[in-house]
């Protein structure tokens, strides 16, 4: 099972892995499953493991994972590159979900949108080498290619202060998809965005320059948050890890977040569990979050 990880998730995700992996050396990149890799990398702090699982999940993984006798052509074509590549930098393209993992020689982009990719560019952004090489009208991703990420969402502090300059014309529909697809808000904080501005969300009137300050204020709130409790969301397309909102009945932290979904991409691939320490803290942290979800059952019942 994989997850989907919206652009504003990843966003504060990225931030936790610039202070909590950053600087770092990769130790070893390697396949556990046909799209899925474990990414090792030894920190000042401790070694580190970063669980890739294509098309849309990324996750924090403490598994012993059990690698492919035979690896992906990406391992095997990069492992000169990427295994003692010293990380310096974490980055998001914009609000999009791609992240960069920046190196001194070389950098690793992991693509979680549409069928998902890895690719591994010079500091030059030629691609050196794709797992999935694709080509668009407008896009190519193949080796000797120069590397360009799609046009996405964009951070709050790049948004124009004139709404004027925000909307382009003819892409305004209605107020909840436009928030969506232009600005990246998670679909949950959309009703909660739409009452900051006072607009319903089927509402296809472009906002006036009062409301766009005013939006534009609350997502400098949302995009600087540091603490951020997460909760997963079933839709008709699968799952979302998205950020609670005050409605939200089953917080979790961001430790919670990452021992769940590695717990579920273990379930589906029917790997063992391993019993280590970093085994059974992980099983901890599901503890935990088991006894919260029953202490908040049992106080709604007594409510």
């Amino acid at each position: 099972m994989t997850h989907e990880i919206p652009g504003f998730t990843l966003h504060n995700w990225v931030q936790h892995w610039n202070q909590s992996l950053m600087p770092g050396h990769v130790q070893q990149f390697r396949s556990v499953g046909e799209n899925t890799f474990i990414l090792k990398i030894r920190t000042q702090t401790g070694n580190k493991q970063l669980l890739i699982a294509l098309p849309s999940t990324i996750t924090e993984s403490t598994h012993q994972w059990k690698k492919l006798d035979e690896q992906s052509p990406i391992v095997n074509a990069t492992k000169k590159i990427i295994e003692n590549l010293y990380l310096t930098n974490v980055q998001q393209e914009g609000l999009d979900r791609i992240i960069y993992l920046q190196g001194d020689n070389a950098n690793i982009v992991i693509e979680l949108f549409g069928g998902g990719n890895v690719l591994v560019t010079d500091k030059q952004n030629k691609i050196l080498f794709v797992h999935h090489a694709r080509e668009w009208k407008g896009r190519t991703l193949k080796m000797n290619a120069e590397y360009k990420p799609p046009v996405g969402p964009r951070p709050w502090n790049e948004l124009p202060e004139k709404i004027s300059e925000a909307v382009e014309r003819d892409s305004f529909q209605t107020v909840g998809g436009w928030m969506v697809s232009r600005l990246g808000v998670p679909v949950t904080l959309v009703e909660e965005a739409c009452t900051i501005v006072k607009r319903n969300q089927r509402d296809d009137k472009a906002l006036t320059q009062k409301d766009w300050s005013a939006l534009r204020k609350y997502l400098s709130t949302l995009y600087e948050a540091k603490h951020m409790q997460y909760e997963i969301v079933n839709h008709a397309k699968g799952t979302s890890i998205v950020p609670a909102n005050n409605k939200s009945e089953q917080p979790m932290t961001l430790e919670q977040t990452f021992a769940c979904v590695e717990e579920e991409l273990i379930q589906s691939q029917g790997k063992p569990k391993v019993n280590t320490k970093t085994e059974s803290e992980r099983q901890a942290l599901l503890v935990n979050l088991e006894r919260q979800q029953g202490q908040i059952k049992a106080w709604e019942k007594e409510a």
